[in-house]
């Protein structure tokens, strides 16, 4: 789950405890991914994924238990260093973008396959990655790309703002967000048009 989408829940659960009162949750820590910052976390299956700064991949089958090192079936570069930013679900398929570009399982992470886009996206550091409904988003270069097919095509998806770089992107319903310097954008039509959700230096934004 990315930044973005944890701030939008983070307003929606605020604005529900003001209204009513909620049960006691306790959080325990996993047995690891000891040693590099982990920069995402996701699901599939029964496998959980932790993706970090500086040491790729890692999964865990055991609901965190013990954590094995996937760095080099999932990148191939395994004598490189790879940075993991996000990590999202499409169906039965899991993606993990990184500094590598993107990558994508269909087995719950046991096998990986490249999903740059026969070579569009390769190489190109990516940062938020989510979905909506069929669709893969990601971002490239402070730009929206959008995948019809599991990674095997991408397109530029039109910017909220001309010019104006997104930091983050998330999903909500059946709407996509984009933060950006110059506000929070919507669109439930995959990018082909944009409204202002939150303006800059809002009293509600939490950005």
């Amino acid at each position: 789950m990315n930044n973005l989408r944890i701030r939008l829940l983070f307003l929606l659960t605020t604005i529900l405890l003001s209204i009513a009162s909620g049960a006691d949750g306790q959080w325990m820590p996993t047995n690891g991914p000891t040693g590099p910052q982990i920069n995402a976390v996701g699901s599939s299956g029964g496998n959980f994924f932790a993706g970090s700064d500086v040491d790729g991949f890692f999964r865990s089958t055991d609901l965190g238990l013990s954590w094995i090192k996937d760095s080099s079936r999932l990148f191939g570069y395994s004598d490189l260093l790879v940075q993991v930013n996000c990590i999202a679900n499409l169906g039965n398929e899991v993606f993990a973008s990184s500094s590598r570009g993107i990558f994508g399982s269909n087995d719950n992470g046991i096998t990986w396959y490249d999903a740059t886009g026969g070579g569009f996206l390769q190489y190109q550091a990516s940062r938020s990655i989510t979905s909506l409904g069929d669709d893969l988003f990601v971002i490239v270069e402070s730009r929206i790309c959008r995948s019809t097919d599991s990674g095997n095509s991408w397109t530029w998806v039109s910017q909220p703002i001309e010019n104006i770089p997104i930091g983050e992107i998330t999903v909500l319903g059946n709407a996509l967000f984009a933060y950006s310097d110059s506000g929070l954008y919507s669109t439930t039509n995959s990018g082909d048009n944009w409204f202002r959700v939150i303006p800059p230096n809002s009293p509600w934004s939490l950005f």
